[in-house]
């Protein structure tokens, strides 16, 4: 069986509105099921803020305090250090790193806030990929103003970001930051343990997203993005991921050791 039609058969059966998009180091797209769709972005959207910051012209060193008012994650690493600063940089780190929403907020009011956010992504030709509201602001996503993505478009911010990376040494620390991000059991669990894997994962309480740039034995390279919204169970969607990674990551190591 092709892993198209592997694919389609477990998406078919999968509940909830599922979206994935496989690219491989070519920029041929190997396999989409709802690319286009438009959802919710959860954390995913804070790859193309950090994109934005590594390539503004903001002092990266430049302190900035922590206030009672900026945080609005008490579970998150930054309400620990209410009345100190952090350079924008160290920021950025965490936003990506540990899914900092506090620090997220505070370098998104750095760039402009939404409206500066979106006018960076409008000037690249993303068309799905918006930001409609802060982190953590549920009442604006219950009133409709939520963060989206799609998965051909989060499939072409990695796709770019990889391209890139040998030419554009200011995208290292980006890079760096999603090697070292947080795992939550998607992508890396379909992936032999040690496989090279920068991505990002997203998470609401009805969705289960994670986006990659995944290595191959060769040292090829390949972008796999898996977005599942509306899920009644997490769990469940979280394993239905990982099988998603595990049958690509099959496909095109046999692919490349035939070639």
């Amino acid at each position: 069986m092709t892993l198209k039609r592997e694919l389609e058969a477990l998406l078919q059966s999968a509940a909830g509105t599922w979206a994935v998009v496989l690219r491989d180091g070519a920029g041929i797209e190997r396999f989409g099921w709802n690319g286009d769709a438009v959802l919710s972005s959860a954390s995913l959207i804070k790859v193309s803020l950090a994109w934005q910051l590594l390539e503004s012209t903001l002092p990266f060193d430049q302190t900035h305090p922590i206030t009672a008012e900026s945080i609005c994650d008490p579970d998150g690493s930054l309400a620990a250090l209410v009345g100190e600063s952090l350079p924008l940089i160290e920021l950025a780190r965490v936003m990506i790193t540990e899914s900092e929403n506090s620090a997220t907020n505070i370098v998104l009011d750095q760039l402009g806030g939404l409206d500066g956010a979106n006018r960076w992504l409008h000037e690249r030709g993303y068309q799905y990929t918006r930001w409609g509201r802060r982190m953590l602001d549920f009442a604006a996503r219950a009133a409709g103003r939520d963060n989206t993505t799609s998965a051909r478009e989060m499939a072409e911010i990695l796709y770019q970001l990889a391209v890139r990376l040998p030419t554009t040494p200011q995208l290292a620390p980006l890079q760096e930051w999603l090697m070292t991000a947080l795992c939550s059991e998607k992508l890396e669990l379909g992936l032999p343990v040690g496989t090279p894997l920068a991505h990002k994962v997203g998470d609401l309480p009805d969705a289960e997203h994670d986006a990659g740039i995944i290595t191959l034995p060769n040292g090829d390279w390949y972008v796999l993005v898996v977005l599942a919204a509306g899920i009644p169970n997490g769990e469940t969607a979280r394993a239905t991921i990982a099988e998603i990674s595990r049958r690509c990551w099959r496909t095109l190591t046999n692919s490349n050791a035939k070639a």
